[in-house]
C-alpha cells in the first residue's frame, strides 16, 4: 500500500517586514510534469517541466530542483536534480523551461511502485514560496548485467551528425520520438529488425526521446540533435 510523502521544505534567507509582504510563488507549469510512466534500472529518466513565477516581486537567484522518491515498501530517497541559473531575472508572471534527469540505479530507486515528489527552491531575502509535484512512476524489474547486455542498445553518433543509427541485441519493432514537453514528433512502426536509423534533417535541433519497442518491451533512449 502507497504512502504519500510529505516534504517540508526550508528556505534559508532574513526576511524584513516589508518581506512578508513581497513574495515570489514558483508554481508548476499547467502541464506539470513530464516523464515517462514506467522505466527499468540502468535507463535514462528526463523531467521537464515550466517554472512560474506567481508572485509579485522578482526572482533574481538560482533555482535549485529537488526530487524525492519512496517506494511501496516505504522507503525513501531524496536527490537533487540540479541548479539552474536564471540567464534573465524571472519577473512576476514570466516562466522558464527545465529538463533534467539521470539514470535510474537501484540507490536512488527501488523496484515497484514510485510516488515521485519534484520541488523548486531558492534561496533570497525575500519571501519564497513552491508548489510541490506529486505522480507515480514505475520502476521495472532491476536489470542484471547479463540483461544490460542482452537489451544492450547502441546509439551511434549522438549527437546526432547526419544521421543516428540504432543497434539492438533484439527485435525492434517500432519507434517513437518524443520532443522535451513528451509530444510524439516522428513514428516508424513494422521495423522488425536489429537495426534502424533517424535523419537529422527530419527534426529539428534540441533534444529528444527515443521510446523503442524490442521484444515487447519499451527503452527510452536520449538523442541530440544539433
Amino acid at each position: 500500500m502507497k504512502k504519500y510523502l510529505f516534504i517540508l521544505v526550508v528556505f534559508l534567507g532574513i526576511t524584513s517586514t516589508s518581506a512578508q509582504v513581497s513574495k515570489v510563488h514558483l508554481a508548476f507549469g499547467t502541464t506539470g510534469i513530464v516523464y515517462p510512466d514506467t522505466v527499468r534500472v540502468g535507463e535514462y529518466i528526463s523531467f521537464s517541466f515550466w517554472i512560474k513565477n506567481t508572485g509579485n516581486i522578482a526572482l533574481d537567484t538560482s533555482l535549485s530542483i529537488n526530487l524525492s522518491v519512496e517506494d511501496s515498501n516505504s522507503i525513501l530517497s531524496t536527490l537533487n536534480l540540479g541548479s539552474y541559473n536564471q540567464s534573465n531575472t524571472l519577473k512576476p508572471g514570466d516562466s522558464t523551461f527545465i529538463v533534467a534527469g539521470g539514470i535510474v540505479n537501484i540507490q536512488s530507486f527501488k523496484l515497484g511502485d514510485n510516488i515521485v515528489v519534484i520541488w523548486p527552491a531558492a534561496i533570497g531575502p525575500y519571501v519564497i514560496t513552491a508548489d510541490k509535484y506529486t505522480g507515480d512512476l514505475f520502476i521495472n524489474s532491476a536489470s542484471s548485467v547479463d540483461e544490460l547486455t542482452q537489451n544492450k542498445i547502441e546509439i551511434y553518433p549522438n549527437p546526432v551528425t547526419d544521421f543516428t543509427q540504432i543497434k539492438a541485441n533484439g527485435i525492434i519493432k517500432e519507434y517513437k520520438v518524443l520532443n522535451i514537453l513528451g509530444s510524439i514528433v516522428q513514428q516508424k512502426e513494422h521495423i522488425y529488425s536489429s537495426t534502424t536509423a533517424i535523419r537529422k534533417n527530419e527534426l529539428e535541433s534540441g533534444i529528444y526521446f527515443i521510446e523503442l519497442t524490442i521484444d515487447g518491451n519499451q527503452y527510452i533512449k536520449k538523442i541530440i540533435i544539433n
